[in-house]
């Protein structure tokens, strides 16, 4: 008895082998390709919510820079007006002092007494 091969019969001509496989890659890279867009557009968005931040993180330090120089600048102003008054008034300041700044006043001219 001889047997017919029944795998003959089900296997698929070569030419609609090759449509069904280039029609799943071709699906397969539009799926791909929409995906990839995707991603980068969310990339582009983090981007620029980065760069957002970025620029309000730099305008907000530009601010705080200026507010702290304008600080300083007043305490410069504070300190040579007190240094002014202290030279006016004949008062010796001692800055080396690792703590805080001690004065030294001269003592006032005893009288003589009488």
């Amino acid at each position: 008895m001889v047997m017919e091969n029944p795998g003959k019969r089900l296997q698929p001509a070569p030419d609609a082998l090759r449509a069904a496989l280039g029609q799943v890659i071709a699906e397969e890279r539009q799926t791909w390709r929409r995906e990839r867009q995707a991603i980068e557009a969310e990339a582009r968005q983090t981007i620029a919510e980065m760069r957002a931040e970025f620029a309000e993180m730099r305008a907000k330090a530009s601010v705080d820079i200026e507010r702290r120089e304008a600080e300083i600048e007043a305490m410069a102003v504070t300190v040579r007006e007190l240094q002014r008054r202290l030279d006016d008034a004949g008062i010796e300041a001692d800055t080396t002092a690792k703590t805080k700044p001690r004065v030294r006043v001269p003592a006032p001219a005893r009288e003589a007494r009488s």
